[in-house]
């Protein structure tokens, strides 16, 4: 077995506002209306009417304090910048739609003839759409509030054996585990029921906690089965980098997906009617940039929630025709809108924001809220490399009346003390420095929790290269106190040259077994003794130590080819159950897959499994 270091900081349509479609879609039988931003559509898509908002730009609201500062002022952070709705471009209407007809239900393939449809053609994704991110741009540093404390460190094997003093064995309950099909974007969560997967090539997977397969839908069939949505006419186009969540507040399943090839790009939107996610959804397409941009191909939507919005970032440029007009990558939702399956009407529940962090090569994060009372606010978190080489995490958020969002960019920013580079490839057995990972240093995972002193606090990792042991990563995790601006870090490293995380993932159950914050950190590892697994750590926060590190599952195996270059680019399958203190996981392991219901792969399996720390 490897050994780590532990080291503790306390502290990707035309010019128009096409873009929302809305679809009903039941499992076995469905029925269509589609609506969308200012179109408002009967069955047939040549039957409908095409109106425009008004873009008007939100106001601050003096009554509300920015939660992220700790302070009493209703001002803006020191050094922040305020976003208000982007009004760059024109709104046109998109052209080709006819005259406005009546909405009404129309039969689509029962759930069976779904599955049978064909899946599309595209069974490996094209290269990234865009080159890795800088993660030190000095742009991402434009003196937000900074924080910055005392670390401590200490190694730790990850053998039971090799443990500290001080350091108590804890406890890992893992349950029926299971492998399924095979993916680089690896997006699931859990209703307590069931668990919901999706992955880069648009497949859509329901299993029970124990793993038997309930529904699947393949490629495309989701959004294109039956009256397809529009942008279901891109030549060879499906619904890729899937993230799928759980609203455990509201009760609602929430996916997204970049629609591939689509230039413009167009994100597409799944919320559910209930809990079910066997039943109905409504399902809407917008555009990733902005109702303006033309010409973003973007990458890689990520997706959060709130009490109040949806929000939804994507990788957008400025136009090469014009610098000056930059593509708006923030969408914002009226959440109650959305799960109640109303059309999109720009600046009245959809709003547009053009993002700073975005806009200097970075991607901001949208954290999941199940902090208890819900949570208004909606954080957005971005990872960085100071110009002096530490890791470091920047944080924006979202505020005001559901119908007026204010957008507060790089309003606060945490510098870590641990060296930090770009994530080198790195070892597995029979293998020096060979297997990589697309994860790009992003944030992929982060969300809200209420912690036992009543405060709310937004976890987050990220995985960076660790220059003290060339070639080798570590997993950088954070958690910020919301109310007064406290930070705590936590860096998790491979500890030799080699050795390290290819991906990470961060939650907590939403009840606790243990009289400290316990927060639970996965991540897919691998070392020149160590297949590529899935391994666990339970962090107590308040402490700033590591209760213990387990190993999920170990692959068996060395990947080669594309494996080997590309193992993941994200992991975003980590979530509470509810009503539980068990957590969803999941990952890569280096061994077959198995099943004919999605992408098989004798070198890769994705492995889920709920785990009780």
């Amino acid at each position: 077995m490897g050994s780590f270091l532990f080291a503790f900081n306390p502290r990707e349509d035309s010019q128009s506002e096409l873009g929302a479609f809305l679809l009903l879609t039941t499992f076995g039988m469905h029925r269509l209306t589609k609506t969308g931003l200012g179109i408002v559509c009967a069955a047939a898509l040549t039957a409908c009417s095409i109106s425009s908002a008004p873009r008007t730009a939100a106001q601050p609201n003096s009554n509300i304090r920015p939660q992220i500062s700790g302070q009493n002022s209703a001002a803006m952070l020191p050094g922040s910048t305020k976003v208000t709705k982007s009004t760059t471009g024109p709104i046109a209407p998109i052209a080709g739609f006819g005259p406005a007809g009546s909405a009404g239900p129309v039969k689509v393939p029962s759930m069976a003839a779904l599955a049978a449809l064909p899946g599309g053609v595209v069974k490996r994704r094209p290269p990234p759409e865009e080159e890795r991110p800088n993660l030190s741009d000095p742009s991402l540093f434009n003196s937000p509030v900074q924080t910055r404390s005392a670390d401590a460190s200490f190694n730790a094997g990850d053998s039971a054996l090799a443990r500290p003093a001080g350091v108590s064995s804890g406890r890992l309950l893992m349950g029926s585990g299971f492998d399924s099909y095979s993916a680089i974007d690896v997006g699931g969560a859990t209703n307590g029921t069931y668990i919901l997967t999706t992955n880069e090539y648009g497949d859509i997977h329901i299993f029970t906690l124990g793993g038997t397969l309930v529904s699947y839908v393949p490629n495309r069939s989701f959004y294109c089965g039956g009256t397809p949505l529009p942008v279901c006419s891109t030549l060879n186009g499906y619904n890729g980098d899937g993230r799928v969540e759980y609203d455990t507040i509201s009760g609602r399943w929430i996916m997204t997906g970049l629609w591939i090839r689509s230039v413009p790009a167009q994100t597409v939107l799944a919320v559910s009617q209930s809990s079910d996610p066997t039943g109905s959804w409504y399902l809407y397409q917008f555009p990733s940039c902005g109702s303006y941009d033309t010409w973003d191909g973007s990458d890689q939507p990520h997706t959060g929630f709130s009490s109040q919005w949806i929000a939804s970032t994507a990788a957008c440029e400025a136009n090469p025709s014009n610098p000056s007009q930059v593509g708006a990558g923030l969408a914002v939702f009226d959440k109650t809108a959305v799960y109640s399956g109303q059309a999109l009407s720009l600046n009245k529940n959809w709003f547009e924001f053009q993002d700073p962090v975005e806009l200097a090569s970075n991607r901001d994060n949208p954290a999941l809220s199940y902090s208890q009372p819900a949570n208004s606010s909606e954080y957005l978190i971005a990872s960085a490399i100071t110009t002096t080489g530490f890791a470091a995490a920047i944080f924006s958020y979202l505020q005001g009346s559901t119908d007026s969002p204010i957008f507060y960019s790089k309003a606060s920013q945490v510098t870590t003390s641990f060296v930090a580079s770009g994530a080198p490839a790195i070892s597995t057995p029979n293998c020096t420095a060979c297997i990589g990972s697309y994860s790009n240093g992003w944030v992929h995972s982060a969300s809200v929790f209420t912690f036992k002193n009543g405060q709310g606090n937004v976890l987050l990792n990220f995985v960076v290269g660790d220059p003290r042991y060339t070639p080798s990563t570590q997993v950088v995790s954070i958690a910020l106190n919301s109310a007064t601006g406290g930070s705590t870090a936590m860096q998790l490293a491979g500890g030799e040259p080699g050795a390290g995380a290819l991906a990470a993932e961060i939650s907590m159950p939403l009840y606790q077994n243990y009289a400290f914050d316990a927060a639970s950190i996965a991540y897919g590892y691998t070392a020149s003794n160590y297949f590529p697994g899935l391994q666990f750590a339970l962090w107590n926060v308040d402490s700033n130590s590591i209760q213990y590190v387990r190993t999920l599952q170990e692959g068996s195996l060395t990947p080669t080819g594309f494996d080997a270059a590309r193992w993941v680019d994200f992991l975003d399958a980590m979530t509470p159950d509810p009503g539980s203190s068990r957590v969803l996981v999941g990952g890569a392991v280096a061994r077959s897959s198995i099943g004919s219901f999605g992408n098989t792969d004798p070198q890769k399996s994705i492995f889920y499994s709920l785990v009780t720390p």
